[in-house]
């Protein structure tokens, strides 16, 4: 008997001091988040999914649950049932501190910059998540272009976790990117006016701080007529320009200014002063408007080469620019030319993503362009001549000068990028327009009235015609080493005025390397 009296009172006091698990407390079987996470390991998501939410409909106060179903629909792309359960999960559990890390680490990687800054913002004075939360605020900062703000979080993450791998590289990439550079240029380009043209050039720039630099570039670019064009000798033009570059990144916005002057040395040698500002507004969910004004020579015609044309460019600009591969723009340009004639031009354009992974993208779109001007400047090539215009040997041929005015031009395009990256270290990018539809009023002159009445006078007239211009791009980046990269290109294009050539190489050296990740702060 007193065995047995032993034995209850021994059983009564192990029930009432023995340890009582979390699961117990909260009435969750203790297997269920295992289960679930061996689902997860084993890759079935789904059946992880329903497993989980069978358990968080029976056990709602299982913080630990709700957190892991919230992270697994996050994971079957499921962004709204996501967000859903993770709001429900901090209402309930408001101070589960891996709840709202979790939560902020899917608005930050969905590009919700702004929900995930205020998730953080309760953990900003937590010791234990300290360094986790400067890194994930300094990412949101890097990706919105506040290099500045971006730094200072990451090295306040480095300073409390040394081993914090992200903080480091992209602290790394924000020191290499502010690094001063050197770069040198050197273009070819050749057309059917006929005109040859090469240019060398180098430009060299520093950041006063992360978000603001500073360069100066100097070109210098020679053009040879060709052996039947109406300019008889080459032409040297020296290009000098400055330039200042900010983005604020509170207000969401970049400025850029630039100023210098240009110096032509055929026939009378002459100097002007050229310009050009823009300021870009990012707007939400990856949009942009722009504003731009420029004062700048016009050299695409021969004439212009002979005679001096600076011009005067007002544009207005919206576009998007998706990191997930859509971009799009659609832009208002009007150009004033010194004998008050104008030239308007519109354009819009959408690019989407058919293909697109780490090592290759493929984008198609369609692009609409209309172009127009005050007057032509269409006029003979030869206008003195030794005959009479009623004389069969009188030249009737024209030319823009001088410069090309179009007229009522207006295309319909097929557009196509690819953007292959077979290494960290290259880029290659091809890409390429097609007007399936393009027409414009092309201007000719034509003799009217007869010898023995009247004389013959020459008058300009126009024809609807339709065309197909066309253009092709590539270029390739490579980065040679932690501190000099090359980039060649070359392009061709068939447009209503010519057919143009171009190509060219740029070197870009970095006299500061990016310190590597061995290196302290």
């Amino acid at each position: 008997m007193l065995k047995l009296i032993l034995t209850v009172v021994g059983a009564s006091i192990g029930l009432l001091f023995s340890p009582v698990s979390v699961s117990s407390q909260t009435g969750t079987p203790p297997s269920a988040v295992e289960q679930a996470n061996a689902l997860r390991d084993r890759g079935d998501i789904a059946a992880a999914a329903r497993l989980l939410e069978s358990h968080v409909a029976s056990y709602p106060d299982d913080g630990n649950a709700a957190r892991l179903l919230a992270q697994t629909r996050y994971w079957l792309k499921d962004i709204a049932g996501a967000t859903a359960l993770y709001d429900a999960a901090l209402s309930r559990h408001p101070h589960d501190t891996a709840t709202r890390l979790d939560y902020a680490q899917m608005l930050m990687e969905t590009r919700r910059d702004s929900r995930a800054i205020t998730i953080l913002s309760r953990l900003r004075n937590a010791p234990a998540v300290e360094a986790r939360v400067a890194s994930m605020l300094g990412t949101i900062a890097y990706w919105r272009g506040d290099l500045s703000g971006a730094s200072r979080q990451f090295q306040v993450a480095l300073r409390v976790n040394p081993g914090d791998a992200n903080a480091r590289r992209q602290l790394n990439e924000i020191r290499s990117l502010s690094a001063p550079w050197l770069g040198f240029t050197s273009t070819g380009h050749t057309d059917d006016q006929p005109l040859g043209a090469y240019s060398v050039g180098g430009e060299a720039g520093w950041f006063a701080a992360p978000l603001t630099s500073l360069s100066a570039r100097v070109d210098q670019l020679q053009f040879e007529p060709g052996s039947d064009a109406v300019m008889g000798s080459a032409l040297t033009i020296t290009q000098a320009e400055g330039r200042l570059s900010h983005h604020a990144a509170g207000l969401r916005t970049d400025l850029s200014l630039a100023g210098g002057a240009i110096r032509r040395s055929a026939g009378s040698p002459s100097s002007d002063w050229t310009g050009r500002g823009a300021l870009r507004l990012h707007l939400a969910r990856h949009l942009f408007a722009e504003a731009r004004a420029e004062r700048a020579p016009y050299l695409h015609t021969l004439a212009s080469l002979t005679t001096p044309v600076m011009t005067n460019l007002a544009a207005a600009t919206f576009g998007l620019d998706d990191p997930r591969g859509w971009l799009g723009e659609t832009a208002l340009r009007l150009q004033s030319f010194p004998d008050d004639n104008t030239v308007r031009s519109a354009h819009a354009w959408l690019l989407a993503p058919v293909i697109r992974s780490q090592k290759a993208q493929l984008q198609i779109g369609y692009a609409f362009a209309r172009q127009d001007s005050d007057s032509s400047r269409y006029v003979l090539a030869r206008p003195v001549q030794l005959v009479p215009p009623g004389d069969p040997a009188f030249s009737i041929a024209g030319v823009y000068a001088p410069y090309y005015t179009p007229d009522d031009l207006q295309s319909h395009s097929a557009l196509a990028g690819i953007t292959l990256r077979p290494s960290a270290a290259s880029t290659i990018r091809v890409n390429g327009s097609y007007a399936f539809s393009a027409s414009q009023d092309v201007p000719y002159f034509e003799r009217l009235g007869s010898i023995p009445v009247g004389g013959v006078t020459i008058r300009r007239a126009t024809v609807r015609q339709n065309f197909s211009p066309w253009t092709a791009r590539a270029s390739i980046e490579q980065r040679m080493s932690e501190r000099a990269s090359l980039g060649a290109h070359a392009e061709h294009s068939k447009t209503a005025f010519y057919s143009a050539t171009t190509a060219g190489l740029r070197v870009t050296y970095r006299p500061i390397a990016a310190r590597s990740s061995s290196e302290g702060l």
